[in-house]
């Protein structure tokens, strides 16, 4: 029984890696956007709390309120939000990305915040 359990789930992590090095060599030759729906894979919550946090980032930077900000592909907007938490009452965070709809999915999630979102 978990030998069977262990060969499926081999053959599952075999099959990610190779699309994973399939996704790769089609980007590699052809350069384009990553999807929006997308971004909910990858910027996910345990990402978020264990591997880049966005207040960590934040403080490396030494933002001070009423600063300027330009935030260039800001996906879901975890980083957004938190710069702006540091940088309000007078500061602005300008969120930019080049696919609009990555732009609506962020106004949802940060539209209390002072910012300026555009493509």
């Amino acid at each position: 029984m978990n030998v069977i359990l262990i060969d499926i789930l081999m053959a599952i992590l075999i099959f990610i890696i190779v699309i994973q090095i399939i996704i790769r060599i089609i980007r590699y030759y052809y350069h384009f956007p990553i999807p929006a729906f997308m971004i909910r894979f990858i910027d996910n919550p345990f990402r978020r709390r264990f591997i880049q946090r966005p207040d960590t980032l934040v403080e490396r930077m030494q933002l001070e309120p009423g600063m300027i900000v330009i935030e260039i592909g800001p996906s879901k907007g975890a980083y957004t939000q938190t710069i702006a938490e540091k940088i309000l009452p007078n500061g602005t965070v300008y969120a930019v990305d080049i696919q609009d709809s990555v732009i609506l999915l962020e106004k949802g999630e940060v539209s209390w915040l002072n910012t300026m979102m555009m493509c």
